[in-house]
C-alpha cells in the first residue's frame, strides 16, 4: 500500500477533521515546525495580577489559583500558541435623554 501524502494545512481543500486529527497526533515540537510565523507560547503571556488599591471591600475573596488561569493580552492574537480565546467585549446600549 502506498503511503498517503502529507496533509496540506494551507489548502482549503483539506478536510478539517483530518487536519485536526493530524495536528492532535503531533508532538508540540512537530507542530511548531509547521507554523508559518513566529509564535507566542502560553508561558510568555503574563497572568492576571491585581494592581492598585481600593477602599471598597471586594464582593468576592481573591482566588489566586483562578487568577493564574486568567490573562489579558494586547497584541496579535493569531500568533498565540493556545487553544481558545475569549472575547469579553461588552455592548452598552445607548440611553436617550
Amino acid at each position: 500500500m502506498a503511503a498517503r501524502p502529507p496533509l496540506n494545512f494551507d489548502s482549503d481543500k483539506s478536510d478539517w477533521k483530518e487536519a485536526k486529527n493530524e495536528l492532535l497526533s503531533m508532538s508540540l515540537e512537530e507542530r511548531r515546525k509547521i507554523y508559518k510565523t513566529d509564535y507566542i507560547s502560553l508561558d510568555q503571556v503574563p497572568v492576571w495580577k491585581h494592581s492598585g488599591t481600593t477602599s471598597a471591600k471586594p464582593f468576592y475573596n481573591v482566588n489566586d489559583e483562578l487568577n493564574q488561569k486568567i490573562s489579558l493580552f494586547r497584541g496579535d492574537i493569531t500568533k498565540l500558541e493556545i487553544d481558545a480565546i475569549v472575547n469579553a467585549a461588552v455592548f452598552i446600549e445607548p440611553v436617550l435623554l
